[in-house]
Parts: structure tokens; sequence; C-alpha cells
């Protein structure tokens, strides 16, 4: 009886076995460029990369316009917001106190940019991402 429960364990394992060893680690590609409106680089922000299925990978936007993010290799729909930095940097309102920290960096301007451009589901903006390093410039109009 001892004999055949560890055959059946020793099958067991070996049909296993095989399901682990076909998957291959996702391929990465790391994805860099700079985002434009009306030809101006947009100071402040963040892009996503939206996948069919999954999270989002979202880069931050720096004052040049330009970003970075790894990215597995696939098929993305791309978003861009600047409506986080809506409030940033206002002046406090009448009765608030200013934050302290003189030498704080000055917080990126905030750009109105269309509402299509942030929305999954209606950005024209899509990329193909492959293994490696590649540069996604992307330009935004009206």
């Amino acid at each position: 009886m001892r004999c055949a429960c560890f055959t059946g364990l020793a099958a067991l394992l070996i049909l296993i076995a095989p399901l682990g060893a076909d998957e291959k680690p996702s391929k990465i590609g790391t994805v860099s460029g700079k985002v434009t409106f009306k030809d101006q680089p947009l100071p402040g922000g963040t892009v996503a990369f939206h996948p069919e299925k999954g999270k989002a990978v979202i880069a931050a936007l720096v004052a040049d316009g330009s970003y970075s993010a790894k990215v597995p290799a696939g098929e993305y729909r791309v978003t861009i917001e600047t409506e986080s930095l809506k409030d940033k940097g206002k002046e406090p309102a009448k009765g608030e106190e200013k934050p302290k920290g003189g030498d704080k960096k000055e917080a990126p301007k905030y750009v109105k940019i269309p509402e299509k451009y942030g929305d999954p589901t209606k950005t024209p903006l899509r990329v193909t991402v492959t293994e490696g390093e590649q540069t996604v410039d992307l330009k935004l109009s009206d």
C-alpha cells in the first residue's frame, strides 16, 4: 500500500511540474519621452499606460514635459491628466496660513487639457510597448 501512495504522489508531481516550466517572465520595456500640448511641454501631471486587463502603470511628468516608466510589453491606451495640479501652487484663502518651508520647489503650473486625454475609454493615444528602451513622444491637441 505504501508503494501505491508514493507512486500516485510521484505521478501527481510529474503532472504539476510542467505547468510552471512554460511560464516566461514578463518582458519589460522602458518607455520615455515628452508630452506636449499646443507644441509646449506639459509641465506636470501624470501619464498612465492602461492594459486591456489589469492595473495601469503611471509615471509623473516633470517640468520639461518628460516622463519615464517601466512597462510590461503589450498594447496600451495612454491617458494624461493634469487635474491633480489644479489646486497646487494656489495662494492660500484669506485667513489660511502659507505653507512653511519656503525652500521647497515651486508646484508645477496647471495646464488644462481636453478631457478626452484623461479618459481611458476616449483617449486617442495608443502605444505598443516592446522589450527594451523606447521613446514615445505624446503630442496633444485640442
